[in-house]
Parts: structure tokens; sequence; C-alpha cells
């Protein structure tokens, strides 16, 4: 099952490492990406994931990273017509 979830987080180069090292060792799989900068402190990041697992078990591993300030669980709708754009835009 693909899900989508919408991340804040510190503009650290160690941030978005950790964020997609959690994921791939609660075993969902990265199947798109989004990261852009909001200001000197902050980074926006679209994380699109895939697995069979329970996703609140990735949310709440993440809930607990240290540069993680904001996260959100996308609805599906909302979610696939934001990754729809990300791809038309590549």
């Amino acid at each position: 099952m693909h899900h989508t979830l919408a991340l804040v987080v510190d503009h650290h180069p160690i941030a978005v490492e950790r964020v997609l090292q959690v994921a791939r060792y609660r075993g969902f799989n990265v199947v798109g990406l989004r990261l852009t900068q909001d200001d000197a402190t902050q980074q926006c990041l679209l994380l699109e994931v895939s697995s069979e697992r329970n996703i609140e078990l990735l949310i709440k591993q993440l809930a607990k990273i240290f540069h993680v300030l904001e996260l959100n669980l996308m609805p599906l709708e909302h979610a696939t017509s934001s990754v729809v754009q990300l791809r038309e835009s590549l």
C-alpha cells in the first residue's frame, strides 16, 4: 500500500538521511521523494512510501527524530494528486 507523508525538518545535513534510514529500517520502500527548502532553517519533505506494514509504525518512529519538526499523513486523494503533479513537473 502507498502512503504519502509530509514532513517539515531542520535544514541540517543529517535530517533527510535519518528519515530515509528509519523508513528503510522499518521495512518501507521509498518510491517518491520531493525536498524543498522553506527558509534557512527548515525544509519540506514529501515522502511517498510503499509497504504492507502498518503506516503507524513508521509515523511513530519518525516523530521521535529530533530534526523532524512536523509530520502529517496526507489523505489518499490529496497525496495521489501531489505525486502526479510532482511526476508531471519532472
